[in-house]
């Protein structure tokens, strides 16, 4: 068999999940023009990773174990990255954790070139979504002073972004933005697509956890608009993940459904099937906020058949972030549906996940759900007392739609504890938080509903009850058109 052939043959061996026999990579490490074939791999490898995720895997994976039986160093190192690149785009960061490691020994402090700063910058991303932000930080951090030391601005705003990417997930909203806006800047400067449009979705994101929904959607148009004109299009799929969610939290189902789907589409095309997951439990969101909670549990099951694959028995944190956000819309789901019992299991899981990642939102959103929770299970002077010890919390994520929320559950807690005047607190502080006319807004305006009806005002309540009923009909929030209908 000649060089070519049996190169392909191997490719296709760990395109299916098998490791080559040693017999077989002595043959080809011996073949003619082999360093040749080897160097047209690195060249080809990000085309390739575009078109054909799994093949670009294969030709990595393969090249980089032929420079390391060969002791090829310089292409070991190049090599090395588009393995560790194509595990992690592939979901298998624990892979990729190893590729990186591995190499790394090769390049210790001070020494010469770029490529331990490469290594660095791949090592903290890979390590972020496997939820380890403090090492995330250290190798960011290190990967920065080292892009400043050797004057490489133009790699600069990707190791900001990723930087400012950790700090967000701590709940640090104010570095997280200041990380954002320094990237900006250098995208800016080297004017490049792709780069615009990952500091644009950046902008974006603190915008929409801020509240600022009109100036995020504008963002992440432009954004996606970038994206179009060029560079890489996995760029797109979480610029579409984050719009539809904007969308939902704005009430606009259609235009969620619409955005996450053609985020959906990237997915698949791309085998990006961590994204994947993350995207179909967003699509189970704005299923149960229609009120369509058969869909949102097939989205739900989906979402999970794609996490269980992608697990490594190694991993001590399968699924990562993309799991924490699993757990809790299936907890919402399942208080849609008036079963606390089983969102009270999904909150624990969620609760520890969201601590051993570091995810501060994560955290008070399974705190806040809790909440609610124990209410449903008619444990109204826990419920209070919970949400009242999160409100710090929450007010430290600077999150309206999180304060708002917790504020809602706490005027209905108290409400069902008999205390009415801590209801009416409750609720003015939720219509402070929350945009009017939102979903979130008339959740707590049927909490309003009930506590005219605890008053005695029987008139005022039926009057605004018809008014949400009519409101959630016309923008078709079916769980809300249920939870408004004449009793």
């Amino acid at each position: 068999m000649g060089r070519d052939s049996l190169w392909n043959e191997l490719c296709e061996l760990l395109e299916r999940g098998h490791e080559p026999a040693e017999e077989e990579l002595e043959r080809l490490a011996n073949s003619e023009g082999l360093r040749e074939r080897l160097r047209e791999r690195v060249d080809a490898f990000w085309v390739e990773l575009s078109e054909s995720p799994p093949r670009a895997a294969a030709e990595a994976r393969l090249g980089h174990l032929l420079a390391l039986r060969l002791g090829l160093a310089d292409l070991r190192a190049d090599l090395a990255l588009r393995d560790a690149t194509a595990s992690f785009v592939l979901g298998r960061p624990v892979r990729a954790a190893e590729v990186l490691e591995g190499e790394l020994v090769h390049h210790p402090r001070g020494g010469p070139g770029t490529t331990r700063l490469r290594l660095l910058a791949l090592q903290g991303k890979v390590l972020l979504a496997r939820g380890q932000v403090q090492p995330a930080l250290v190798a960011f951090e290190e990967a920065l002073a080292l892009v400043r030391a050797q004057g490489l601005a133009g790699a600069e705003g990707s190791v900001l972004s990723a930087l400012g990417n950790a700090r967000l997930l701590q709940g640090d909203l104010a570095s997280a933005a200041d990380y954002y806006r320094q990237a900006q800047g250098l995208a800016e400067r080297y004017a490049t697509d792709e780069g615009e449009a990952v500091a644009l979705g950046n902008r974006a994101l603190v915008a929409q956890l801020r509240g600022e929904h009109e100036a995020a959607r504008g963002d992440y148009e432009l954004a996606l608009d970038k994206t179009r004109a060029g560079g890489d299009r996995r760029c797109a799929i979480p610029l579409h993940a984050n719009l539809g969610l904007l969308c939902a939290e704005r009430g606009e189902l259609e235009a969620a459904r619409e955005q996450l789907e053609q985020g959906l589409e990237l997915t698949q095309a791309l085998e990006d099937r961590a994204s994947e997951a993350l995207l179909r439990v967003r699509l189970a969101h704005v299923d149960r906020m229609r009120g369509a909670r058969a869909a949102a549990h097939e989205e739900l099951r989906r979402a999970d058949l794609g996490l269980d694959a992608l697990a490594d028995p190694r991993d001590p944190l399968p699924g990562g972030p993309a799991r924490l956000a699993w757990w809790i819309e299936s907890a919402r789901l399942a208080l849609a549906e008036g079963e606390p019992a089983p969102a009270l299991e999904l909150l624990d899981l969620a609760a520890a996940r969201a601590e051993a990642l570091s995810h501060a939102f994560g955290a008070c959103w399974s705190l806040v759900l809790r909440g609610e929770a124990l209410r449903q299970r008619d444990e109204a002077a826990a419920a209070q007392a919970l949400l009242e010890r999160a409100r710090a919390e929450a007010a430290s994520l600077e999150q309206p739609l999180l304060g708002g929320t917790l504020e809602t559950y706490l005027a209905a807690a108290a409400l069902d504890a008999g205390d009415l005047e801590g209801c009416r607190s409750a609720l003015d502080r939720a219509r402070q938080r929350l945009d009017e006319e939102t979903p979130a807004a008339c959740e707590a305006a049927l909490v309003q509903v009930r506590l005219l009806r605890a008053r005695g005002e029987a008139s005022a309540a039926e009057e605004l009850r018809d008014l949400l009923h009519q409101r959630a009909s016309a923008q078709g929030w079916g769980a809300l058109v249920e939870a408004s209908a004449p009793q």
